[in-house]
């Protein structure tokens, strides 16, 4: 029903549619490039001239940075030039890989650099295993869910694994926390996001900050200690929460704390990663970046904070932007619009229009590639699937008409009470949670089948079971409940709609229409070495993008044949593109020597 009224909404709006290292040297050879590998001794003269070929492109790879791979669970990685699209990139209210459609289906996992980090032997750990490990085996569950992005944020979310010490001083082993993240990821093929600071918490966010900044005034009171979970300066006394507020506001203006707010950024861009030795910055595996968890100054304490918020805003976009122009940028809101605005009636309820937020201004800066929205039901006290439809309605309204940029639901979530029996638990996750999911994943799929603005999800959140005995959160979403379930199926079926959709007319890169070989026995991800390799398959794409034109003929939806019908397996446009270790069709790229040398140096 959900889909059926935003349809005919979207209808009356108009059409608009628009601590690791890299593998040794000696691992290849008995000694330097040169040697071992590339030995002739006991071979043909002619082998030996297409041996010795052969390594001579390896070794110019390989000491250019072109080529390089990991320890122990080797993945190739290349810093090409971006000749094939391998950054998510926007066209229009669209994302694009590949001159192609991409919807963004994934999940938020805020804290997974201090999870990394445990370990069984110091933590009561579940089964026993490390961190890492137990994260590797969700990002397995979330790849065959068909997620392709994690969120997750690239500073302090722990207090025992700071980013930075109390002096300044960056903590390596955190940093190395963060590039396993990424490449765990990488390992199966999920896209992350990076969040590079948060308006909530003190650690890692706006309060500290301030703390730390010279050139702003000192604390006059200590600061109540963050609570666990959702935070809430109502739960402080009133003159400690006003005093809290209006300090708060100036983040945006004080200039130490901007300094050190770049200082961060720059640091993780930067920041070459330990297991591949590619910058952030980049890296394709990173879908981009977001300036600050849910900004926030409250403007009926200071009223002129919401112009400081907007300056703030494009100062920090337009220094991103200079440092990394390839990957896409957003701001992080949840989509408030401020008072006066003509959008503000479709606020959850006044008080939203005194955050210093307005969605339409802060998106407007060109250096934003998306705009977000947030959804909270309990926080906002809005739980009828009237108020999801209008509020979704209405950002894509303004994201087509104003922005000109895809939107992207960037968090959704529903509370439920963890202490509960576990009978009471799961009927609670199917009477309370599962409607609210249902309901988005339905206007998602509605404006996806049109073409519309928004253009994906990411759900809140994948609480990974690190610590043994943790079962029950308030948000999580776990594997075995019919919450995922419903997610893992919404993700098959609009990768299913991308699948069906030709690139565009206008594409300057020659496609072509790559997938592995096996793509059904490949999706387990788990096939024999030999067995890795890509195939181009035109008439099957020809096939599948036929839809389309079939389609339009009837005055059908664009994507009503892949509903039931579209292609499973991924379609990459080169044969590079395709052997590309981890964004390709396999974790650990094509078969062979051959492989690893067509991924590094690109069609």
């Amino acid at each position: 029903m959900a889909s059926e009224g935003l349809s005919s909404q979207l209808k009356e709006m108009g059409t608009n549619s628009p601590a690791h290292k890299r593998i040794p040297m000696d691992s290849y050879s008995s000694g330097r490039p040169g040697r071992g590998l590339c030995s002739c001794k006991s071979i043909t003269t002619s082998t030996c001239i297409a041996v010795l070929t052969c390594c001579a492109l390896y070794i110019s790879l390989y000491k250019t940075g072109l080529l390089q791979t990991a320890a122990k669970d080797p993945v190739a990685v290349s810093a090409l030039p971006d000749d094939l699209g391998s950054f998510v990139r926007v066209s229009g209210t669209q994302f694009e890989l590949h001159c192609r459609p991409f919807h963004i289906v994934g999940f938020n996992a805020h804290d997974l650099v201090p999870k990394a980090m445990i370990n069984p032997w110091e933590y009561s750990t579940e089964g026993g295993e490390t961190g890492e490990k137990l994260i590797r085996d969700s990002f397995a569950v979330a790849a065959a869910a068909g997620f392709n992005v994690v969120r997750t944020y690239a500073h302090t979310t722990d207090s025992r694994y700071p980013f930075q010490d109390p002096d300044g001083e960056w903590r390596e082993d955190v940093l190395a926390a963060l590039d396993f993240v990424v490449e765990a990821a990488r390992a199966h093929g999920i896209r992350v996001m990076l969040s590079f600071a948060d308006n909530w918490k003190y650690i890692g966010g706006v309060p500290e900050y301030l703390d730390r900044s010279t050139t702003a005034p000192q604390r006059q009171q200590n600061r109540p200690p963050d609570a666990i979970g959702d935070s809430d300066l109502g739960e402080y006394d009133e003159e400690t929460r006003m005093y809290e507020l209006e300090r708060h506001t100036l983040f945006y203006t004080d200039e130490g704390a901007r300094e050190l707010y770049k200082e961060h950024v720059q640091k993780i861009m930067q920041r070459k990663n330990t297991i591949t030795g590619m910058a952030y910055k980049d890296d394709p595996i990173i879908l981009g970046w977001a300036l600050l968890n849910e900004l926030r100054c409250e403007s009926w304490k200071v009223p002129g904070c919401p112009n400081w918020v907007q300056s703030w805003i494009e100062e920090m976009a337009a220094f991103v932007k200079e440092q990394d122009p390839r990957h896409l940028l957003t701001v992080g809101m949840e989509g408030f619009w401020g008072r006066g605005s003509m959008a503000a009636g479709n606020n959850p309820g006044q008080w939203a229009e005194e955050t210093g937020q307005n969605f339409t201004r802060n998106h407007l800066p060109s250096a934003i590639d998306f705009a977000t929205t947030h959804i909270w039901p309990d926080n906002w006290e809005q739980t009828s699937p009237e108020f999801q439809m209008q509020w979704l309605a209405a950002h894509i309204k303004e994201a087509e008409d104003r922005l000109h940029k895809p939107l992207l639901l960037e968090e959704f979530g529903k509370k439920l009470d963890k202490n509960v029996g576990k009978e009471q638990f799961l009927a609670d996750i199917k009477e309370k949670r599962d409607p609210i999911f249902r309901t988005l994943l339905a206007i998602v799929k509605a404006s996806v089948k049109t073409e519309r603005a928004l253009q994906g999800w990411l759900f809140w959140r994948w609480d990974v079971p690190v610590y043994s005995g943790s079962h029950q959160e308030d948000y999580a979403v776990r594997p075995t409940g019919t919450t995922f379930r419903y997610l893992a199926a919404h993700a098959h079926m609009l990768r299913s709609i991308q699948n069906s959709r030709a690139p565009r007319a206008d594409c300057n890169v020659k496609m072509g229409c790559w997938m592995a070989v096996d793509p059904d026995a490949n999706s387990s991800n788990k096939l024999p070495a030999d067995k890795r390799k890509c195939v181009n398959k035109p008439q099957v794409c020809r096939s599948y993008w036929a839809a389309k034109s079939i389609a339009e003929e009837h005055g059908m939806p664009t994507a009503k044949v892949a509903d039931d019908d579209g292609p499973v397996a991924e379609i990459y446009p080169s044969e590079s593109a395709c052997c590309r270790p981890g964004l390709g069709a396999f974790r650990h790229g094509c078969s062979g020597l051959l492989g690893l040398l067509q991924t590094a140096a690109g069609p």
